[in-house]
C-alpha cells in the first residue's frame, strides 16, 4: 500500500498515510524503510518524533520536520522555499518572541505559511513527511498537519503518521480527524505470528529452544519484536548456558514485567552509569552530553565513557546527541524515578539549561514536571516561555504553561496580570475555561485600570462563546467603575459593549442610548474612537438617519475619503463602516475600503481580514449590478471561512451568495449552498444573529423565484418580524417590505401588499437612498398598475438611471416596458425593453435578462441571444483567476492571494482554456478580450 501512495504522490496526488501500533510492533521500522524506498526513488524526506518531554514544545514537531532543511539550505534555496506566503511561517522557527499577545490573525497566518513552506518545497522533488510516535506531538503541530492534510492534492506530498493507540495524555480528537484524512484504512503492522517468534529464539539461542519454549516467548511478548528482544536478551543474561533456559523462567517475566528488564540490565552497571541514565531520561530526546554530566554531577570526560558504555550495554543509541534505543527504555527509566526524585531533577534540569542559555520553551516541559514551590524564577520562566509559544501561533501551548506559572502560585502583586494573560490566551485558543479564568483575573485586580483591562478581556471571551449580555454587563460595570480615569480604556469599553449588544435583541435599545451620548466626542484618531464611529454609522443606518450623515459617519470611521483607516487590523471597524456605506449607497469609498483591507490582508496573511473585506465587496458589488462579481467575492470569502475564521459572518456571505445565483437563474444551485453545515439550524433557531436576517430574506426571495410562494412569504414576514424587534426599520438594509408586497400580490392580498409597499417606500424617502427608492418605486407601481403605476415605474426609472444600482434600474426599464406593452404602447415598451436586456445581460442578471427577452418577443421585437462561448462562458471564478493570470500572476500567487489551493487554481483555468478554446496562458489576454462590436450590444434586437 505504502509503495502505491508513494507512487501517487510522484505524480502530484498528495496522501496521507495513518499507521498505528503498538510499542514496538514494527511501525518504526516500516516507516524508516518507507524512508529509504522514497530516497532511492528521489524524495525530499524529513521527518520527526513525538516525545513525552517534547509534546510541550509549541510546532516542536514542525520544527523537528523543516528546521534541519532551512538550515542547511544556501540564502538562495532558503529565499525559493520561504517566497510567497510560505514567509508567514516565520514565526514558528524565530529564536526569541516577536509577539506576546494572541492574534487569530497571527494563527491563521502561521498555518497558512508553513502550508505554502511545504508546497514549495514540493516544487522541486516530490516530498516524504513523517512523523513517527504522532501520540506524542504537540497540539500546534498536530493542528497543522491536520490543515495541510485537507490541502493535499495537487502537492507531490505523501505524509506519514505513526501513532501508538491508548497512550495517556494524547489528544485523541485531532489524532482522530488526522487519521479520517488517511488514504484508505488505518495500515496496523502486525505482530510476529509464532513461526516467526520461533525463527528469531532459535536464531538467539539455538536448536535446544524447543516449541514448548518458543510458545512460552511468543505468550510473554505477545509477538512484539522489541520485547521478543529484550525477553531474549535478559534470558541469556541470568543463564550460564542456553541449555540451562527455562521455559519456567520465561512465565515469570510474564509481558508486564519485559519492559522492566532494562531497568535490570542498568542496575547491572556500576554507578555512576545508571544516574547519568536517570539524567539523560529527564533530559529527553536527543539530550546533550554537557547537560547529562552537570545534571548528574561529573565530570564531561567521564560521562562521555560512561555514555559509550549505556551504548554497549543497549540502553542508549552509540554517538551524540544521547538518545535511547527506544521510546520504552526511556519511560522505563524515568518511571522507576519516585514522584519527589523526578519533580527535583526536572527543576534542577532547567536550572542548568537556563545557565546554558538555552530557548524559554526548553525550560517550560521541565518547569511543568516539577512541584510548585512559590518560585518567582519558575513563574518568570513559565511566562517567557508562553510569550514565545503566543509569537509562534500556539495559544494552547501558551495555555498549559500560564496554568502550570498560576499553580506556582506567583506573588500576589503579579497574579492578577498572569491571570489576565492566561485568560487572554485560552480565549484565542478556544479553551473553554477562558471565561473562568478572567473571572479570576477580574476579582484578583487592584486597582479601577486593572479592572477595567481585565473586564474587557473578560467581555470579549463572554461574547465569544455566546454569552453576549453576560458581556454587555461587564462591559456596562466596567465603564461606571472606571469613571473617565483612563480615556482611551474608557472608549474600548464602550466600543466593545455597543459592537457587543448587536449580538442580541434584548440588549439592542442600549445602543441608541449609548449612541447618543458618544456622538460628536470621538473624533476618529484612534482604533476605539474608529470602532464607536463605525458603530454610529451602522446604528444611524439602523435608525433611518439620513443616508448622507450615515456615510460621512462611516467615511471618518474609515480615516476619510481615502479610506486610510481601513486595514485588516481593524476588521471589526471596517465590517460596520463599510456596510453602512453599502446601505447609504457610499458603494465607491466602500469598495476603496475593501481594496486597500483585501491587499493589507494578503500581504498580512490575515485570513479572516480577508473573509469580512470579500464578504462585503460581495454586497457592493450585488447593488452595483456586477453579478458575477459579487458571486466570485461571495466565494472567495467562503473559501477563506472555511479556515474557522470569521463564522458569524457565513450567514451573510451565503445571503450575498444566493442573491447572486438567483440574479443568475442558478435556483438548485442555491440550494445546495443553503445545504452547508449549520444554517438550517441557524434559520430555525428562535434567537439566531443577526446576520441570519439577511439569509432568511434571500430564502424568501428564493423560494418566490422557484414558485413556492407561500414559503417564500413565511421567510420573508419571519424577516420582517426579527428586523422589527431589533427596531430596524431601514428598507435599504434589507427591502422586506417589497418582497413581502409581491408575494402577497401573488395570492391575492392586494390590500396587504399595498400597505407594506406604501410602508417601504415612506422609509425609502426618508431615508433617502435613490436605490432603496428606487426598489420601493417600482413595487409599487406594480401593485398600482394602470396609468399610475405607470408614472410611479417611470419615477424609479430617471432615479435609478442616476445611480450605480444598475440591475435595479434594469429591472425598473424592464417592469416599465411590460406595463408599456400591456397598455398598447409597444413601441414605447421596446424603447424600454432594449436597454433592459443589455443592461441585465451585461451585469449578468440571466433571469431579468431572460425576462425582458421573452417581453421583447412579445412587443413584437426580435432579440439576439447572448452568446455562451468564449469570456462569456466562464464562471465568476473562473474569469476572477483568468484575468489575475493574464496581468502575469503565478498559479501560486494566484492561490496565496484568494486563499486556495494551487489545486483551485490548476482546475479553474483548466476550465477557462477548454471553454475560450486556448491552450496557453500566453493566448489568454487576448481572448479575454470582449469581442462585441462597438455599437452592437450583447443581447440587443433587430429592428422589427
Amino acid at each position: 500500500m505504502l509503495e502505491r501512495l508513494l507512487e501517487q504522490a510522484r505524480g502530484g496526488a498528495g496522501q496521507l498515510a495513518y499507521i498505528e501500533g503498538a510499542a514496538g510492533i514494527g511501525k518504526t521500522r516500516l516507516l524508516a524503510e518507507t524512508q529509504a524506498r522514497a530516497e532511492g526513488q528521489g524524495f525530499e524526506v524529513v521527518s520527526a518524533r513525538g516525545g513525552e518531554i517534547e509534546r510541550g514544545f509549541a510546532f516542536g514537531i514542525v520544527r523537528q520536520l523543516f528546521e534541519p532543511l532551512l538550515a542547511h539550505s544556501d540564502v538562495g534555496e532558503r529565499d525559493e522555499l520561504t517566497a510567497g506566503a510560505a514567509r508567514f511561517a516565520a514565526p514558528v522557527f524565530a529564536h526569541a518572541a516577536t509577539e506576546t499577545r494572541a492574534s487569530d490573525d497571527l494563527t491563521y497566518a502561521v498555518l497558512h505559511g508553513l502550508y505554502w513552506l511545504v508546497a514549495n518545497l514540493a516544487d522541486r522533488v516530490p516530498l516524504l513527511v513523517v512523523v513517527d510516535d504522532a501520540h506524542w506531538a504537540d497540539q500546534p503541530s498536530l493542528r497543522f498537519l491536520l490543515f495541510l492534510a485537507h490541502r493535499l492534492t495537487g502537492l507531490g506530498v505523501l505524509v506519514l503518521l505513526a501513532a501508538r493507540p491508548g497512550e495517556p495524555g494524547v489528544d485523541r480528537q485531532l489524532l482522530g480527524e488526522l487519521a479520517g484524512e488517511a488514504t484508505g484504512e488505518t495500515i496496523q503492522p502486525r505482530p510476529l505470528s509464532l513461526g516467526a517468534v520461533s525463527r528469531v529464539v532459535r536464531g538467539e539461542l539455538g536448536d535446544v529452544a524447543d516449541d514448548e519454549l518458543c510458545a512460552a516467548c511468543d505468550e510473554a511478548t505477545r509477538g512484539n519484536p522489541f520485547l521478543l528482544t529484550e525477553l531474549l536478551r535478559e534470558l541469556k543474561r541470568d543463564s550460564h548456558a542456553p541449555e540451562g533456559i527455562r521455559t519456567a523462567a520465561v512465565k515469570e517475566l510474564g509481558p508486564q514485567r519485559i519492559s522492566t528488564a532494562v531497568l535490570k540490565r542498568l542496575g547491572r552497571l556500576p554507578e555512576p552509569a545508571p544516574a547519568l541514565a536517570r539524567a539523560v531520561a529527564v533530559l529527553g530526546q536527543s539530550a546533550q552530553l554537557r547537560h547529562a554530566a552537570a545534571l548528574t554531577g561529573i565530570e564531561a570526560d567521564e560521562a562521555g565513557r560512561i555514555a559509550d558504555a549505556l551504548a554497549d550495554a543497549a540502553i542508549l543509541e552509540p554517538g551524540r546527541p544521547l538518545r535511547f534505543v527506544h521510546p520504552i527504555v526511556r519511560a522505563a527509566i524515568h518511571r522507576d524515578l519516585s514522584e519527589t526524585q523526578r519533580a527535583s531533577t526536572h527543576r534542577r534540569a532547567a536550572r542548568i539549561l537556563a545557565q546554558d542559555g538555552a530557548e524559554p520553551e526548553a525550560l517550560a516541559p521541565h518547569l511543568l514536571a516539577c512541584e510548585p514551590a512559590g518560585d518567582e524564577w519558575v513563574v518568570g520562566a513559565l511566562r517567557d516561555a508562553a510569550g514565545v509559544a503566543l509569537s509562534r501561533a500556539a495559544p494552547e501551548t501558551a495555555v498549559v504553561y500560564l496554568r502550570r506559572a498560576v499553580s506556582e502560585p506567583p506573588a500576589k502583586a503579579s497574579r492578577a496580570d498572569l491571570l489576565l494573560q492566561l485568560g487572554s490566551a485560552a480565549h484565542h485558543a478556544g479553551d473553554p475555561g477562558a471565561v473562568e479564568y478572567l473571572e479570576e483575573a477580574l476579582s484578583a485586580a487592584v486597582g479601577v485600570r486593572q479592572r477595567a483591562a481585565a473586564a474587557l478581556e473578560l467581555g470579549r471571551a463572554l461574547n465569544a462563546a455566546n454569552r453576549s449580555v453576560e458581556a454587555v454587563e461587564v462591559f456596562d460595570e466596567a465603564i461606571l467603575a472606571l469613571a473617565g480615569a483612563d480615556e482611551a480604556l474608557g472608549q474600548w469599553l464602550e466600543a466593545e459593549l455597543i459592537s457587543t449588544a448587536w449580538y442580541d435583541v434584548s440588549t439592542q435599545p442600549l445602543i441608541a442610548s449609548r449612541l447618543g451620548q458618544l456622538r460628536g466626542r470621538v473624533e476618529g484618531a484612534t482604533a476605539a474612537q474608529r470602532l464607536v464611529l463605525a458603530n454610529l454609522a451602522i446604528g444611524s443606518a439602523a435608525s433611518d438617519e439620513a443616508a448622507g450623515e450615515v456615510a460621512e459617519l462611516a467615511r471618518r470611521a474609515l480615516g476619510g475619503s481615502s479610506a486610510a483607516a481601513a486595514t485588516s487590523s481593524e476588521p471589526h471597524a471596517f465590517y460596520l463602516a463599510t456596510l453602512a456605506l453599502v446601505f447609504a449607497d457610499g458603494l465607491a469609498l466602500a469598495d476603496l475600503a475593501c481594496e486597500r483591507v483585501l491587499n493589507d490582508a494578503r500581504s498580512n496573511g490575515s485570513a479572516p481580514a480577508f473573509a469580512i473585506a470579500s464578504c462585503v465587496r460581495s454586497l457592493v458589488a450585488f447593488r452595483r449590478g456586477s453579478i458575477s462579481d459579487a458571486e466570485a467575492n461571495a466565494r472567495s470569502s467562503l473559501d477563506a471561512a472555511a479556515l474557522g475564521v470569521w463564522p458569524v459572518g457565513v450567514p451573510l456571505t451565503v445571503a450575498s451568495l444566493v442573491d447572486a445565483l438567483v440574479e443568475q437563474g442558478q435556483l438548485a444551485a442555491c440550494e445546495r449552498e443553503l445545504e452547508r453545515p449549520g444554517l438550517d439550524a441557524l434559520l430555525a433557531a428562535e434567537r439566531p444573529p443577526i446576520t441570519v436576517n439577511h439569509l432568511l430574506h434571500s430564502r424568501g426571495r428564493l423560494r418566490l423565484a422557484q414558485g413556492a410562494v407561500r414559503e417564500g412569504l413565511d421567510d420573508l414576514l419571519l424577516c420582517g418580524r426579527r428586523w422589527t424587534e431589533w427596531g430596524i426599520r431601514n428598507p435599504a438594509i434589507v427591502p422586506w417590505r417589497s418582497s413581502a408586497a409581491l408575494a402577497l400580490a401573488r395570492l391575492g392580498d392586494k390590500e396587504e401588499a399595498r400597505r407594506l409597499a406604501a410602508e417601504e417606500l415612506a422609509l425609502a424617502r426618508s431615508f433617502g437612498s435613490p436605490p432603496a427608492i428606487g426598489l420601493a418605486l417600482r413595487v409599487a407601481g406594480v401593485l398600482e398598475g394602470g396609468a399610475k403605476g405607470v408614472e410611479l415605474l417611470s419615477e424609479s426609472v430617471e432615479l435609478l438611471e442616476a445611480s450605480t444600482a444598475r440591475v435595479e434600474h434594469a429591472y425598473s426599464l424592464a417592469t416599465l416596458g411590460a406595463a408599456l406593452r400591456r397598455a398598447g404602447q409597444r413601441v414605447q415598451s421596446r424603447e424600454r425593453l432594449t436597454p433592459a436586456l443589455d443592461v441585465a445581460h451585461r451585469c449578468g442578471a440571466s433571469a431579468l435578462a431572460e425576462s425582458a427577452r421573452q417581453e421583447l418577443v412579445v412587443a413584437g421585437a426580435r432579440p439576439r441571444r447572448p452568446r455562451v462561448t468564449g469570456r462569456d462562458a466562464l464562471t465568476p471564478s473562473e474569469l476572477r483567476i483568468a484575468t489575475m493570470a493574464a496581468e502575469d500572476a503565478s498559479n501560486p500567487a494566484i492561490a496565496q492571494a484568494l486563499f486556495v489551493t494551487r489545486k483551485t487554481v490548476e482546475m479553474h483555468l483548466g476550465n477557462v482554456y477548454r471553454k475560450l478554446g486556448i491552450r496557453s496562458r500566453a493566448e489568454l489576454t487576448g481572448a479575454l478580450v470582449d469581442a462585441t462590436p462597438e455599437g452592437s450590444p450583447a443581447g440587443g434586437t433587430d429592428p422589427a
